[in-house]
């Protein structure tokens, strides 16, 4: 109709008012198409309220409104396939991390670190020192503060070299706190990061063992070193991939500064693998600007929301919505 009337040149306000709505439609047509082939949630749900609003219905904007009625964890989902699929790493490391944290707010409860499988039963560990005189107070302080040096390690290291990088360890994490008099204890934070650096599969272990020497521990002070030694490892390297979801929900109920030990490490986590541990001056430096009263709160920078990465349509998706993906499973990280 306006088509006929723009070629004999008729004009009124009907005509004015049909115009606007038609090239509203053919714009919303577009900008629906779009937005669900790049399956952009903001973009998704302002085209659907926009296209409600004066009663446009296409298929491909019923498709987009289906995918919005989908809980937050399935909508991602197919968003991390999407990204995937345009190849936009920095949109589906974030998703991923969103994935993360909706699960672990559903399973909580089965990620306390007593629950952590590769821990021995307090018995098993006692029963690794060969001369005692007291097994039950060795078994009883398996994951709490300690003065001495540990035996053999907390976690299950199956190879002696292993073992032996794990009590050295733990002579370094007793240094840094001053649990144990040493000249200069920030140097046995370089070390210690250094040593999981090197040896992979002590990371983990490390990570039970700041735990287990926090726990119960009678000195403040000394707690609180272990607090930033803590933090220097969570923003120099993650765990093992089986304790990584353990970590994070005792980094979650750790009190002031909790998310800025997630940040760092997640930073850690997607950032690449470092080589060397930081000197002792850049620790101190690192130490003073975590530990800093006015910046109580953090967020990683692969949270952080960045404009996605967006491509065109093909003829197949113009054509049927259901051609919305090209088969890429999910694979998170």
């Amino acid at each position: 109709a306006v088509a006929t009337c723009e070629y004999l040149y008729y004009e009124n306000d009907d005509v004015v008012r049909v115009r606007k709505l038609r090239d509203r439609v053919i714009e919303l047509n577009e900008e629906s198409r779009q937005a669900l082939w790049n399956f952009d949630k903001e973009r998704m749900t302002q085209l659907s309220e926009d296209a409600a609003a004066i009663n446009l219905v296409t298929n491909h904007i019923d498709k987009l409104n289906g995918y919005l009625a989908f809980s937050e964890e399935d909508f991602i989902k197919l968003e991390i396939k999407k990204a995937k699929e345009i190849g936009d790493r920095d949109r589906k490391i974030r998703l991923a991390i969103r994935l993360k944290e909706i699960s672990l707010d559903q399973f909580a409860k089965m990620f306390a670190i007593e629950s952590y499988r590769s821990l021995p039963t307090p018995k098993d560990f006692a029963a690794q020192k060969l001369v005692t005189t007291d097994r039950k107070k060795i078994a009883a302080g398996m994951m709490n503060f300690s003065k001495h040096p540990i035996h053999t390690s907390l976690t299950d290291l199956h190879e002696p070299s292993l073992i032996k990088e794990a009590r050295k360890a733990f002579k370094n994490i007793l240094g840094f706190m001053c649990d144990k008099k040493y000249p200069y204890p920030i140097t046995l934070g370089q070390v210690l990061v250094q040593q999981c650096i090197d040896h992979p599969d002590l990371r983990s272990e490390v990570y039970v063992q700041i735990i287990k020497q926090l726990k119960n521990h009678p000195i403040a002070a000394n707690k609180q070193r272990g607090y930033h030694l803590l933090a220097l490892c969570c923003s120099q390297f993650p765990p093992g991939p089986d304790f990584e979801n353990y970590l994070e929900i005792y980094l979650r109920n750790i009190g002031k500064f909790s998310s800025k030990y997630i940040a760092v490490l997640r930073d850690a986590s997607y950032g690449g693998v470092k080589l060397q541990a930081p000197p002792p001056d850049a620790i101190e430096t690192f130490i003073e600007q975590f530990f800093n009263d006015a910046v109580p709160e953090g967020i990683s920078k692969f949270s952080e929301k960045k404009p996605i990465m967006t491509t065109d349509y093909p003829q197949e998706f113009f054509d049927s919505p259901d051609e919305l993906f090209l088969g890429i499973e999910v694979e998170l990280k």
